[in-house]
Order: structure tokens, then C-alpha cells, then sequence
């Protein structure tokens, strides 16, 4: 089973960084901070929280729900919660830069400001930045870190402020670099697959989706459809296949253990799923990797 951290130090405990989150709903650190002792690959995990990465001078692998990135200088990247993350690298390999650990509670109504652009999708979002954009976030983050110093009484307010003041400037840096307009069905497919990212291993049902969106299922596969060619039940099924394939790379779970994890009644019911979308049984896909 891929486990959930549900606390900031429950994960740095796990990858043996050496740092103690003060708050529970927000935390910034520099990343040249972590000790020298932390892991160089942390196994494959879910986190009940977003992330927010701004890596300044960094060399590293990252793997985003089975999907690999390699994060290099000048680089912004984001997070959601439920996503299944690892990391590798070398024992010597630069690491410098920010990380942020944040709840949507801690921005309270204006997490809604952000939903449309970098968190719309429920993947990362990861684009590079020009000096100019690299130093104005990192000016942000230092103010951050000054002030979750202090600790003082109104210290969340103003943490909210700089927070909120610092998604925003990396929302216009990211229409800048995206160039694009969200129709409405596209809205809806990001906001599903944000649900999907969290919810997979419980929820297999078209109607669990289309409620927690406020649609009817009749219209919500209809715009799904639109939007990508696809219904929801083969996007529900495409993403129960992708955390399959991660837990089968990552994990020394069985396929047994798999099926039963991601909800299915039987292996075979399971196997059945897999290779009709795949075209291998999970066996065998676990040997071809």
C-alpha cells in the first residue's frame, strides 16, 4: 500500500530531512537546509497536502503519478495533494531553492483564485522561469521565511498576505509561459481529475464525481466527452491503470494485494481491467519494467 503522510513531520521524518515544520497547515524552508543524512530516493508516497517547489539551483528526478520529470535550474513546480510522488538523486547532487508545504485551509476562499491555472488539472504543473521571475519569487520566499521565524501573534495573517501576494505573481508567470484560455468543459475535466487524484482508490462510480461537482451524471459525462474525447467512466478506469502501474513499479505489493487496494472485488476482475486497457497482464507488465 502507497502511504498517505498526513503532517508536514510525518514526511520529513520519512525522508530523515532534519526539519520540523512549526505549523501544521503551512511551512516554507530553503532546500540547501535539509541534512546531508536525508534520503537520495524516497519510495513512492502520497501527501494529504500541496506542494510548492521552486528550485534555484537544482539537479534531480522526480516522478509525478508514474510520470517522470527531470528538475533542473529555475524551475517552479506544483504539487496537489493525493498525487503519488518519488524523487532520486545523486549523493552529491545540487539542491537549492525553496519547498513549501501549504492546506487549501490556509488560504481560505482565495484558494479559488488559483484553482483555474497551476492546481486545475490535478497533476503538477512544472514550467521554468527567467532570472527576472526567479529572483522576484525567491525575494517572497525570504520574506515568508523571516516572518514564520518571528513567530509572532499575527504571523499567520501575514504569511496568508505573502503567501496569496506570491501565487499570484506565479499565476501570471504561468499564463505567461501557458498562453491559454480555459473553456468551461476544460474546468470541469482539471476539477475531475483533481478528484481523481485523491479519490481513485475508494471511488470507482461516474455519480460519485458528478456530485461532488454539482452535475448531473448525464451532463457531466457529456462534457468529459467534450472535453476529451473520453468518458468519465474510461477516465475513471484510465487513472485506476495509472496508480496500477505505479504500485506495480514502486511497491512489492502483490497483484492480489493491488486489486483489493484499488477496490476491485477479485484478482481476476482486476487482471481483466488491466490488460484490456494496457494490453498485459499486470504480471507481465510488472516483468517488462
Amino acid at each position: 500500500m502507497i502511504p498517505t503522510f498526513q503532517k508536514f513531520n510525518d514526511l520529513h521524518k520519512a525522508a530523515v530531512t532534519g526539519l520540523s515544520a512549526p505549523f501544521d497547515d503551512f511551512y516554507i524552508f530553503r532546500n540547501q537546509s535539509i541534512s546531508e543524512h536525508s534520503l537520495k530516493c524516497m519510495y513512492a508516497h502520497r501527501c494529504s497536502f500541496h506542494q510548492v517547489c521552486l528550485d534555484v539551483d537544482s539537479d534531480y528526478e522526480a516522478s509525478f503519478d508514474a510520470n517522470a520529470y527531470s528538475i533542473s535550474n529555475n524551475s517552479l513546480y506544483f504539487v496537489p495533494k493525493g498525487t503519488i510522488i518519488t524523487w532520486t538523486s545523486e549523493h552529491d547532487a545540487l539542491w537549492s531553492g525553496y519547498t513549501i508545504f501549504f492546506r487549501s485551509e490556509f488560504l481560505g476562499a482565495n484558494i479559488s483564485k488559483f484553482r483555474s491555472s497551476f492546481f486545475r488539472n490535478g497533476q503538477p504543473s512544472l514550467f521554468s522561469l527567467n532570472v527576472t521571475s526567479l529572483l522576484q519569487l525567491s525575494t517572497f520566499c525570504e520574506q515568508m521565511l523571516t516572518e514564520q521565524a518571528a513567530s509572532l501573534t499575527d504571523t499567520r495573517v501575514i504569511l496568508q498576505d505573502w503567501f496569496s501576494l506570491f501565487l499570484s505573481y506565479c499565476q501570471r508567470y504561468f499564463y505567461t509561459f501557458k498562453q491559454e484560455e480555459v473553456p468551461y468543459e476544460m474546468s470541469i475535466k482539471y476539477r475531475f481529475q483533481e478528484l481523481l487524484s485523491f479519490h481513485i482508490e475508494k471511488q470507482h462510480s461516474v455519480t460519485f464525481y458528478a456530485d461532488a461537482l454539482n452535475l448531473s451524471p448525464r451532463h457531466f459525462t457529456r462534457l468529459i466527452k467534450k472535453a476529451t474525447g473520453k468518458t468519465a467512466k474510461e477516465m475513471i478506469i484510465s487513472k485506476i491503470v495509472e496508480v496500477a502501474k505505479a504500485q506495480l513499479n514502486n511497491t512489492e505489493m502483490s497483484i492480489s494485494q493491488i486489486a483489493y487496494q484499488l477496490g476491485f472485488k477479485n484478482t481476476p476482475q482486476f487482471n481483466r481491467h488491466f490488460k484490456a486497457f494496457t494490453g498485459k497482464t499486470p504480471s507481465a507488465y510488472r516483468k517488462a519494467s
